[in-house]
Order: structure tokens, then sequence, then C-alpha cells
């Protein structure tokens, strides 16, 4: 459903964000929701999808359920979001909505009440185990991912944003004021096309700092990611259980690393293993997907024959534990910055006079909770951008010194102010 191509009007506001994924999406639709009826809002996406990378390749937790005070504050605003969405009927359905369905397992004797009918009971070697109710906390909903981006992807279009796919930022152009006045963008065989911009944001999860650094080489901010790559299994649910397949369950204080398995009410069961910090040399080009690491897949499906089954099977002495059929594998890398929180903030050029008020931003950083964050981080960035009164204090996730402004044209010095978010 993406547009197949550019056609902004000319001499219009035009506001180009970086990225189709939760983050980019969201920002998109709450943007559209309060634009100017001349305004022309487009949506890149590098690869052949919205959702087609990090954010479709998630268990589909939603939840707040995290030690920092200030993603609390975060998580619970999105939550708010979610479940004001969640109010109508079309778009549970359409991201598959259930409330209450996240669950962990833990070590000792206890309740079983809540796991799936396709998860195995009893012992696993000498522990005993017993399911976890509040393991997120008890105000949570599990979704399908790409439910989600196939409702978000709609509700853009129907609101008159263009999403573009396939389609790459391969420069930006600054005006006499160190304003980005256009950018370049190259889509497969196409000739390079300048587009005019009067805003930019960028929401390209682990790609954001790379492209920052291609568009703005000369600038003084670099962004310094924390980057954790998760190897994930889609397969065929091999013991479907109608009104029981909808659940999340987590192992990690189980089995002592991450450990996910999230069923899904079209017969598949999602699941992820350990994390694994890399450098962004191991990315893909934007674009590209990153395959699952061999040993990891293989350890994933070690994973699944140990927890997957039914008592109800072996009871009757019917099969318990069938082949597993791989519907499809892959790697997600997950971004966050050195404190841990996003960055939800404008790049302000050097301050030569009062009317000086930037127009690039930067929407990125939120690890593994960019879908459950999607709603507040696009509500907040819109409210950025429109340089409205912000619905929540943004300062924790501020650029490196507030004050520090930054000429994308040239490296400056200036004395930052203090900050929660630092690199």
């Amino acid at each position: 459903m993406s547009s197949p191509h550019l056609s902004p009007p000319t001499n219009t506001p035009i506001i180009i964000i970086i990225g189709a994924g939760s983050i980019g999406l969201w920002t998109a639709y709450h943007l559209a929701k309060s634009r100017l009826s001349s305004e022309s809002i487009i949506v890149l996406e590098a690869t052949p999808s919205a959702f087609g990378a990090t954010s479709g390749t998630c268990s589909g937790c939603i939840h707040y359920h995290f030690s920092d005070p200030h993603l609390i504050d975060l998580g619970k605003f999105s939550f708010d979001l979610w479940e004001d969405l969640a109010t109508d009927e079309g778009f549970r359905q359409a991201v598959r909505w259930s409330s209450r369905s996240l669950l962990g397992l833990k070590k000792g004797v206890g309740s079983l009440e809540g796991l799936p009918g396709w998860f195995k009971r009893g012992r696993n070697g000498d522990h005993e185990w017993c399911a976890d109710e509040g393991f997120l906390g008890f105000k949570n909903a599990l979704v399908d991912p790409k439910g989600v981006g196939t409702w978000l992807e709609k509700a853009c279009l129907d609101l008159g944003v263009q999403i573009c796919t396939s389609t790459i930022v391969t420069a930006a152009a600054l005006n006499d004021e160190a304003l980005v006045a256009e950018v370049t963008v190259s889509s497969l065989d196409k000739p390079d096309k300048a587009i005019a911009c009067t805003s930019l944001i960028l929401a390209c999860g682990p790609w954001t700092p790379s492209v920052y650094a291609t568009l703005f080489p000369n600038s003084a901010l670099r962004f310094d990611q924390v980057l954790e790559a998760g190897d994930w299994l889609l397969l065929r649910n091999p013991h479907p259980v109608a009104g029981e397949s909808t659940i999340f369950v987590g192992l990690n204080e189980f089995v002592g690393s991450k450990l996910e398995f999230a069923g899904r009410d079209d017969g598949t069961i999602w699941i992820c293993g350990r994390k694994i910090v890399t450098s962004s040399s191991s990315l893909p080009e934007p674009g590209k997907c990153a395959k699952a690491d061999t040993d990891m897949a293989s350890e994933l499906i070690g994973r699944c024959s140990e927890f997957l089954g039914r008592d109800d099977l072996r009871a009757e002495k019917k099969t318990a534990s069938v082949g597993l059929e791989i519907v499809e594998t892959g790697r997600a890398f997950r971004p966050t910055s050195r404190s841990g929180l996003p960055l939800i903030a404008k790049v302000k050029p050097m301050a030569l006079s009062e009317s000086r008020k930037g127009n690039v931003f930067v929407n990125w950083g939120h690890g593994s909770y960019g879908l459950t964050l999607g709603p507040v981080s696009g509500r907040l960035m819109a409210q950025t951008v429109r340089q409205d009164a912000p619905d929540i204090d943004l300062s924790p996730f501020c650029l490196p010194g507030e004050t520090l402004e930054v000429n994308l044209g040239e490296q400056i010095q200036e004395k930052p102010v203090e900050c929660n978010n630092k690199f």
C-alpha cells in the first residue's frame, strides 16, 4: 500500500521522515493528525515494505515494566495511547490486540494458570517451573507487530502521508543558514532525485548514526550507540489450541538469559534468544536484512524442543513432540544511547539570530522498546516539530548538552549544560 513515487506539491512545507518502522510511522501519524492543509509529509524507507526491518521482527509486547523512572513515565503515556486506540474493535482485530497476555516462567512449584496449551507443563530436568503473571507488570498486552505495521501504514496513507519504500537518502543540501533545504534520494533503478525539505526527521533505528554521518559529514555531533543483535525464529505452532495460542512467555529468569516465546493466532510462534552486543560494522546495508547466526538458530531450535509440547497428548500416548516447521529466521538490531534513554530532540544549528529555528530532528535509541514506545515517541516528536508544548518533560531525552548548538556545516565548540542523556 506504499506510495509508488515521490510527488510532493511545489512551494509547500515538506516534512521528510527517514524510516518507516514503528518510530517513523507513529511520528508521521501524529504529524498528519495535526498537519496543515498545504503541508506534505513523506516517509522514506530503505526496505521494500513498512515495518520491514526491526519493527516487524519483535515479540509484540506492550507494557511499561521498566527500571528507569523516565522510561516508566514514557511507557505509561504510551500504554494509555495504545489503550485509547484499542477501544476501537477494528484496531483490536487489525493488530490482534490481546490484553493481559504476558507471562513469565520461574523455577519452583506454583500455579501453571495462564500458560498456553502449546507450552509444556511439569519438569525440565531437575527443575519444576510455574507461571509468573507479574513478569512484565499487570498492565500489558500482546500484539502482532506486522499487524500493527499494516494498520499504521494504512492510517498514515488515509491521512495523506506519502510512504516510499526501497528508497535511500544519500545526501542533504544546506542553505546559507545551515538548514536542510533538500535531500537527494535513490530508489531502485530510478535516477537520483532531489526533494525540497522544510523539516527532516531521522527515525531509522540502528542506521540513524550512519545516516546522520552521511548526510552531515562536517557536523560535530555523532551518535554513539550501544547495538544489540538478537536472532529470532518464526515457526508453525506444532500444537495450536483455540483460544489459548495468543500468549507471550518470557523465560529470562528461568534460563538466566533472554528467551521469549510469543504465540500468535495465525498459527505461528515467534522465538528470540539471548542478546549479543555488537558493533555498527555488523549492520547490513540499509534496505538489507541480516541472516540469523547458524549456531544461535540451532540453539533456539533446541529451546523449542525443550519447552514446546502438550501434556494432554503425552497422557493420551499421542505424539507430543513433532518436527518443527520453520517459517522464517533472521537477526534484528536494536540501538540504545549510552544513557539507555531514547533521543526525541531537535538538532540545532549554531545560533546567530533568534530566527534560527533548526529543522533536523532525531527520534532514535529505543532499544527493545521501539514498538511499545512508538505511539508516545511519535506524538512527542510531532509536538517538537510543531513547536508545541510537549505532553511530558523531554529534558531526559535531549541531545547531549541541551543548549549545545550544533552547526551542521562545520565543527564548533560550545560549553554544554548538564543533561541526563550523555554519550
